[in-house]
């Protein structure tokens, strides 16, 4: 069986688990599963495991609409011997009946509440569902954690990724809680833009006028100073900040003071993975990284509407990474520029 061949006999089962509402009529479920597309199916967005529980959930929920077409779906599918264990499950399963569907799937598949996916309580990582989109956000207490800038090894080197990192925090005693690339570069891995590294500036700031994401101005600075953490506007940033400990440039700024960038579009179809940060306006740094595709008006409001930050700034798109070793997640061999960081005492 091929792999179209597999997504269509799929899609009846795919309509049942995007049924949003509790008890979603028959005749709406044949329309929920129309932003799945087979390319997305091919490549792990949904999986046969995680689509055995969302199964399982609509018969608990639905079980007129339902049961009925199961068995001979679960055998043609699943094979006769997985059916025969599918059969068992609802059993164990029937207690949930007075939770509710969605609240289950979040738990179990990190999709499904409006506003959050994988929360764990023991990590670090907080999932975010903004606008129908996956996001990965973290939430830093600038006073009190320990978060740097890094670019250079001790030889002056750039660092380009997160395996040199960890040794170059190794070797200071130190290691990483979590890490993200942290502003544009050059092919060498030397900054766009302005960057100070533990007081150092390693570049001044860049108020040129180009091409490309860093100078759709208006761009901007994330910078710490005094132990307060700031998102400005680049000129603003070179005007208020006279000794920052780190400072890295980048553009376009997502929100200044609230405001969208006004050369965002909000139905735009330039969609790629990308991170920002923001600062809150109770002064939280948030930091975050999208898991799907999105655009930049997205990531916008997503700071705004569920971080509330006024302030923010995109930090790169396509070559973003997020590196939480302590959480089980490590990125891959990469070749970037700045990074940002909280670490802790090895």
């Amino acid at each position: 069986m091929n792999f179209f061949t597999r997504d269509c006999q799929f899609r009846p089962l795919i309509a049942l688990f995007r049924a949003t509402p509790f008890n979603t009529p028959p005749s709406k479920l044949r329309n929920c599963f129309s932003s799945f597309s087979s390319k997305k199916f091919q490549t792990g967005l949904i999986t046969g495991k995680y689509l055995r529980f969302a199964l399982l959930f609509n018969v608990i929920s639905n079980p007129p609409v339902c049961f009925a077409p199961l068995p001979a779906l679960y055998v043609s599918i699943f094979g006769h011997t997985a059916a025969f264990r599918l059969a068992l499950q609802p059993l164990f399963f029937f207690c949930f009946t007075m939770i509710r569907r969605r609240l289950l799937f979040s738990a179990c598949l990190g999709f499904g509440l409006p506003s959050t996916w994988g929360v764990s309580a023991a990590s670090r990582l907080i999932g975010k569902i903004h606008r129908g989109r996956r996001w990965t956000v973290i939430r830093v207490d600038a006073s009190k954690e320990s978060m740097r800038l890094f670019h250079s090894d001790a030889m002056g080197l750039p660092l380009r990724d997160f395996a040199a990192l960890e040794r170059f925090c190794a070797n200071n005693g130190r290691k990483i809680i979590v890490a993200m690339n942290a502003g544009m570069f050059e092919l060498d891995g030397s900054p766009v833009g302005w960057c100070v590294v533990e007081g150092k500036m390693l570049k001044a700031a860049n108020l040129n006028a180009g091409d490309g994401n860093f100078f759709l101005k208006p761009n901007g600075v994330f910078a710490m100073e005094g132990g307060k953490a700031y998102v400005l506007e680049s000129n603003e940033a070179v005007t208020k900040l006279r000794n920052p400990t780190f400072a890295t440039q980048s553009g376009p700024l997502l929100l200044r003071r609230g405001a969208v960038h006004a050369g965002f579009k909000e139905n735009s179809s330039n969609r790629k993975i990308r991170n920002a940060v923001g600062v809150s306006a109770k002064g939280e740094v948030w930091w975050a990284i999208s898991e799907d595709e999105v655009s930049f008006h997205e990531s916008a409001t997503l700071f705004r509407d569920e971080l509330g930050c006024p302030d923010a700034l995109f930090l790169d798109g396509v070559v973003s990474r997020l590196h939480a070793p302590e959480f089980g997640r490590k990125a891959g061999p990469s070749l970037l520029g700045p990074l940002l960081a909280l670490t802790a005492p090895l």
